[in-house]
């Protein structure tokens, strides 16, 4: 009887609290503009996980927009790469894998690779990382994107899923979204987020 009565009062709780779900459907999508330095050029509130040397080879393939590089650190590829606003010769850059996971200070080992002066400035479109309804953190792979079932997915996600380009026809955005990379199986997800 007793467990009964607890029972009861945990489902009570519960409703109360509104089910054990603790994500709520979007109904747009928020979109941010990831900046990880302030207007003078010195960092911003984005954690700094470590720093290192390295060299820009070109403009992102990740993040459109002037003042972010592909760049290389040793062997490993860093992209995308921030350089502070208004400065022609930063000594750091701020690079970063996606918008979650904080900023390595690169400090620069020669000079900027010439821009692009026919590219638009239209910082992250496309968006370089999307978050799901369901709670995946996707970012753009960069370059040459996999597909599943005829599908392009330039998105890898933490979960080790794939995510297509994102639909803007309506609000919220939507991605056709495959949980197991090794099938077919596209579930169209709303995007709850985008940089």
């Amino acid at each position: 009887m007793r467990r009964v009565a607890l029972l009861s009062a945990a489902l009570v709780l519960l409703s109360a609290c509104g089910g054990t779900d603790s994500s709520a459907t979007p109904t747009t999508t928020a979109v941010h503009v990831f900046s990880p330095w302030t207007e003078d050029g010195s960092k911003n509130t984005v954690p700094v996980k470590g720093e290192s040397s390295g060299q820009c080879i070109g403009q992102s393939s990740k993040v459109t927009g002037t003042g972010v590089y592909r760049c290389l650190v040793g062997a490993s590829i860093q992209d995308p790469c921030f350089a502070p606003p208004n400065q022609k010769n930063p000594a750091k850059l701020a690079c970063a894998p996606d918008p979650w996971s904080g900023i390595t200070l690169m400090t620069l080992a020669g000079k900027l690779p010439a821009g692009d002066d026919d590219a638009e400035d239209i910082p992250n479109e496309p968006h370089w990382a999307i978050e799901l309804e369901n709670g995946d953190r996707c970012s753009s792979v960069g370059g040459t994107a996999g597909s599943s079932g005829g599908v392009t997915m330039p998105y890898l996600c933490k979960s080790g899923s794939s995510a297509s380009d994102t639909s803007k026809d309506t609000q919220p955005w939507t991605t056709q979204y495959n949980k197991n990379r090794i099938s077919f199986d596209l579930v169209p997800l709303k995007v709850a987020s985008a940089w």
